[in-house]
């Protein structure tokens, strides 16, 4: 015979209140005294009624899903998007930390979705709020989110003249050790190449290192721009090349890194026996590089974890602030 399944009827009839106050109960409305609210919550559990996600839902008139919103953008020839080694780990914590909350979550695919179509998401209580990844910092969608409160957390992004709530990686913490540690070696020549500028990490790293040269009294070289990608970095050597060569060369980011070693490497250019070179990031191209690159840790799981725990805890009318997680050295063979 089929098993009666345990409904929210059944544990109110046994706790003698209604089916409301169950739900109250169950939820911690702070109507239920405790005292019935614990005692509810044990007949449910001795019952062992399962209560229905659809039917809280609809009661607290929430979805309990988070939308993570993935930008794309489609040129000539290809599809470009985030990382996928940035996506799978912040993603894995955002999954991780929702699920400890019991919420669960939604990829939204972005490419140039308009501010009003991201409002209809959470207005339409598709999703609860957003975790942006991947966003330029002159998106002028996100000031027209705060205007009409819908609940949003961006992830290495952050608006310099508005109170938004942010997760981003401290450069500078980093990079200062990779400076302390370049010094320490007795290194004064340097040389930088950046990362695109329509990102706010690659201001800030950028600035973080343009200000750690004069705390240091070292010499700036050169400054090449780059894009974030292996091939800025392998195009950037022939400019590193060129007399007077620096004695390290810090990087936006790991890719970068890796391109600049391998652009050194066919200019007969040794790393680090001629040029020394550090990264950013700690990616896997770090470790699986010849040499092994030198570089800056930057948490991805963490960032994601913190993303969907802070917007959740937001969601709930928890106290959450904008962090700026430390970032630390990783010393390999290239530095």
């Amino acid at each position: 015979m089929r098993k009666h399944k345990i409904t929210r009827k059944d544990v109110a009839e046994k706790a003698g209140v209604s089916p409301s106050t169950v739900s109250r109960a169950l939820n911690d409305h702070p109507s239920i005294p405790k005292s019935t609210a614990e005692r509810i919550k044990k007949i449910a559990k001795d019952l062992n009624y399962i209560p229905s996600h659809l039917a809280r839902s609809f009661y607290q008139k929430k979805s309990y899903r988070i939308g993570i919103v993935i930008p794309y953008y489609v040129t000539k020839d290809k599809i470009e998007t985030v990382h996928s080694e940035y996506f799978s780990q912040m993603l894995f914590g955002c999954i991780i930390s929702a699920s400890k909350e019991n919420y669960t979550i939604s990829v939204i695919s972005d490419n140039g979705m308009n501010e009003k179509e991201l409002a209809r998401t959470v207005l339409s209580h598709t999703v609860d709020g957003l975790i942006f990844l991947g966003t330029k910092y002159k998106d002028q969608r996100f000031y027209y989110l705060l205007e009409e409160n819908i609940p949003f957390i961006l992830v290495y992004n952050y608006l310099p003249d508005k109170n938004s709530l942010f997760i981003d990686i401290d450069s500078m913490s980093g990079m200062k050790e990779a400076f302390n540690y370049l010094s320490y070696i007795g290194i004064k020549k340097l040389a930088y190449i950046g990362g695109n500028k329509e990102y706010i990490n690659a201001i800030d790293r950028e600035n973080a290192y343009l200000s750690l040269v004069k705390e240091f009294n070292m010499t700036n070289l050169k400054i090449v721009e780059g894009n974030f990608s292996k091939e800025s970095g392998f195009e950037a050597a022939k400019e590193i090349a060129i007399n007077p060569l620096p004695e390290a060369v810090l990087c936006a980011n790991d890719l970068t890194a890796y391109g600049l070693i391998k652009g050194l490497e066919k200019l007969n250019i040794k790393v680090p026996d001629d040029i020394r070179v550090i990264g950013f990031d700690n990616q896997e191209i770090s470790l699986i590089s010849s040499p092994t690159i030198t570089t800056i840790d930057n948490p991805f799981y963490r960032v994601g974890y913190l993303a969907a725990k802070n917007l959740i805890h937001f969601l709930n009318n928890k106290e959450v602030i904008s962090q700026k997680l430390e970032s630390k050295l990783v010393i390999r063979e290239s530095a």
